[in-house]
């Protein structure tokens, strides 16, 4: 099943099984680890959500139960696209303490490597920052938005700071 084929399916009720071998025309076709076992699809979780809510949009709506369903669906979408970006911001939260580490007690000679990295997190965050608020505009739920909401401006709030104490950790260490 291509990804596509299988959010339709999974939009109109289907029980339909997830396919480890998935094949969705960016992907080689099934593919395998190093062990030979099937793999998975090598799309990234966005190309998911994206078709996800094209296939969300064709839904049927001239009743009150598929409009409801197509609703539902696009909600569905939404969120997903929501949760990949915050997904990253989450990661580069759990990297700060080892940048912190390196700026600390790392080679001088890698210091510029170090500032690049401190940098190009802070602003993987702020991407993911508004991508975050854009998606959230079009949800419905209240409550996941503020929560959500507050979570992404945490995180940045904290790339911003943890990305000058990784500076001033280096600028602190000149010899």
């Amino acid at each position: 099943w291509e990804p596509r084929h299988r959010v339709a399916g999974l939009l109109r009720g289907a029980s339909v099984p997830w396919d480890p071998r998935p094949r969705c025309g960016r992907c080689p076709g099934p593919t395998r680890t190093l062990r030979g076992a099937p793999g998975r699809c090598r799309c990234s979780p966005h190309v998911l959500c994206v078709l996800f809510s094209q296939e969300a949009t064709k839904l049927p709506k001239s009743t009150e139960e598929e409009r409801d369903r197509r609703a539902a669906a696009l909600q569905e979408g939404l969120r997903q696209a929501v949760a990949v970006p915050l997904a990253l911001a989450d990661t580069v939260a759990s990297l700060w303490p080892a940048l912190q580490e390196l700026a600390r007690c790392g080679n001088l000679a890698c210091r510029s490597d170090l500032q690049v990295a401190a940098k190009a997190l802070e602003t993987g965050v702020f991407g993911a920052y508004f991508n975050v608020l854009i998606n959230l505009k079009d949800i419905t739920d209240d409550v996941f938005k503020d929560q959500t909401r507050q979570h992404i401006a945490r995180l940045l709030q904290d790339a911003k700071t943890q990305a000058a104490l990784v500076l001033d950790h280096l600028e602190a260490r000149q010899e």
